[in-house]
């Protein structure tokens, strides 16, 4: 059987595994002899070259205009891009140049150390949130990158089937996956070999990049600098101040280290022997931590279990290892006795691996929708045009031609299908900017077309989340084969 491999595609970091001669997870380390690769790009604008990894994090500080950094973030702005010399910048692309590194490097070290055959068969992990966009983004940054992808799978997901694997205990877990940009939070039962997501939630915008901005501008107010961070992050002063927080944070994660001193430059003026204190950090960053522990909070509530069900809390993603994190926790569900710190680096790129492996032989996992669905249509019952969600977050995929009807409410030439998703498991949802549009198209027809006329939705959705929609009226048909902005 060809090996494949399974990828941690991070926001800060990402990470490579497969399952070695001894069948067990194995993390290949990249050219540098690291077991991550900073998922960050570098445009040469001098010499047109792309460096990726370690080497381009280098360029942070001292050309961050050049440098792209935290691109996985930007995966659901539609209208992100940005030019570097000659190179457009899209979340694809970049995202295509991190997998093509990390999958060169792993088929490199196969080659030398086992005598292995290339290959170009991957999983690669996304956060349970991502909504169809995202997804189809990530599938497309694969193709770019010239790989077979085999399946998307959620990042607790993977990080259940990491801790799961070696271990007999049955049982409800919370997956608690605090990365560098991202958090996830998922409810995972056990029962044998089979493990069923309850439900899942999180934020695209919370991780350990926060904690370092947030602990950045607490030091700007201390040295009376009447900037935020925000106003000079892409600057190679704010730049290597970003940098030098991210130490500090993992230095104060340390267990027994309560006060770390650096110098930092603005302005031509060093400024020598700052301190900052565990009790500072904490303090700067208690909003966010809250954050974390409000959306552990929902996802219970929305599983339909109390707090005491949970028998462990799997903690994964690196900003996991920050002891204000482990203590929250250990508060919330009573003790350490119940927590486990699960490789927190590395266990989602080895739950990949283990997730192509089944799929290679042949062994399907369930999986759920992460968002729900619907057409905008008009409601008689509120008088105005609301969300008719037609698949709903929480069903089980993939899921193969499901139909749904809707009736047009106007006699016209022209019909409009609007398509959008949402976070609602009600069967009509409010228009919003929190629900985003996914598709418009407007059909032309030759007569006019009576109110309540069929249209008829076939849905479809595939096992890595991508819906797509057929629809039908008067004989004419629609294809969204992927749904994309």
């Amino acid at each position: 059987m060809t090996h494949t491999f399974g990828i941690d595609l991070g926001t800060t970091q990402s990470c490579i595994a497969y399952i070695n001669e001894y069948k067990q997870p194995e993390v290949l380390e990249n050219s540098r002899r690291s077991p991550t690769t900073p998922s960050v790009v570098y445009y040469d604008t001098a010499t047109n070259k792309i460096t990726v990894g370690q080497a381009a994090k280098d360029h942070l500080g001292i050309d961050p205009q050049n440098t792209v950094a935290n691109i996985k973030r930007e995966m659901p702005n539609p209208h992100y891009g940005r030019k570097i010399g000659n190179h457009q910048i899209s979340p694809v692309n970049v995202s295509a140049l991190i997998l093509k590194k990390l999958v060169d490097d792993a088929n490199e070290k196969l080659k030398n150390e086992k005598n292995l055959p290339p290959t170009n068969k991957v999983v690669i992990t996304i956060p349970a949130y991502f909504g169809t966009l995202e997804r189809a983004r990530t599938e497309q940054a694969a193709k770019e990158a010239g790989l077979e992808l085999l399946e998307l799978i959620n990042e607790p997901n993977a990080a259940a089937l990491s801790y799961s694997a070696n271990i007999n205990n049955n049982g409800t877990f919370l997956i608690y996956d605090l990365g560098g940009g991202t958090f996830d939070v998922s409810i995972v039962q056990k029962q044998g070999k089979s493990l069923t997501v309850r439900h899942y939630d999180g934020e695209k915008e919370l991780g350990g990049i926060d904690w370092d901005r947030a602990l950045a501008n607490m030091v700007l107010r201390r040295l009376k600098i009447n900037k935020y961070i925000e106003d000079f992050k892409d600057t190679p002063e704010g730049s290597q101040l970003l940098l030098d927080i991210e130490r500090i944070k993992i230095n104060l994660s340390e267990e027994n280290i309560e006060n770390v001193r650096f110098s930092f430059i603005f302005e031509n003026k060093r400024t020598e022997g700052i301190s900052i204190l565990l009790s500072d950090f904490e303090s700067a960053t208690k909003k966010l931590l809250d954050r974390t522990e409000k959306k552990i909070d929902k996802v219970i509530q929305d599983a339909g279990i109390a707090i005491g069900d949970i028998d462990l809390v799997i903690m994964v993603g690196g900003s996991s290892m920050m002891r204000m994190v482990q203590e929250m926790l250990k508060r919330k569900f009573g003790g350490k006795e119940k927590l486990r710190l699960a490789d927190p680096i590395l266990s989602i790129a080895k739950g990949a691996a283990i997730h192509s492996q089944k799929i290679q032989e042949g062994i399907k996992t369930d999986n759920i929708l992460s968002k729900s669905y619907g057409l905008k249509i008009y409601t008689p019952t509120f008088k105005k045009n609301m969300i008719g969600n037609f698949i709903k977050k929480g069903a089980k995929i993939p899921i193969s031609k499901q139909e749904y009807k809707v009736y047009t409410n106007q006699v016209r030439r022209r019909i409009q299908i609007e398509f959008y998703e949402n976070d609602s498991v009600k069967n009509e949802v409010e228009l919003s900017s929190e629900n985003p549009l996914i598709r418009k198209e407007v059909w032309e027809f030759e007569r006019r077309i009576k109110k309540g006329t069929l249209i008829k939705c076939l849905v479809n959705v595939d096992k890595s989340g991508i819906v797509s929609l057929e629809a039908e009226c008067e004989g004419k048909k629609k294809e969204f084969e992927s749904i994309t902005r």
